[in-house]
């Protein structure tokens, strides 16, 4: 009879690297609304911090769901998507200023 195998440490989650990088998105992001308010009306709209606290309040939640439901998934695809909307956003933002 064959021995059962033995236990071999698991692969890691890598939902701190998630982590960083939605935080490096989420700055990436805001930085890039406050330079369209800055450019364009050379001080921040009060729309600035609803946004920034929304975007941050979902980006930790939709973190939370991933580390919990989905523990070993891509590490990139939520930074990239948080970025992209932020970045969609910013652009609307600009065409709505403009």
């Amino acid at each position: 009879m064959s021995r059962p195998p033995s236990l071999v440490p698991g692969q890691p989650t890598r939902r701190n690297t998630e982590l960083g990088l939605i935080v490096l998105a989420l700055v990436i992001g805001l930085a890039a609304w406050a330079n369209v308010d800055l450019a364009i009306l050379g001080t921040l709209t009060p729309e600035f911090a609803p946004v920034a606290i929304g975007a941050c309040t979902l980006a930790l939640i939709a973190h939370l769901a991933v580390r919990f439901l989905a523990a070993y998934a891509d590490p990139v695809l939520l930074p990239t998507v948080l970025l992209l909307n932020l970045l969609g956003l910013t652009m609307i933002h600009r065409l709505d200023l403009g």
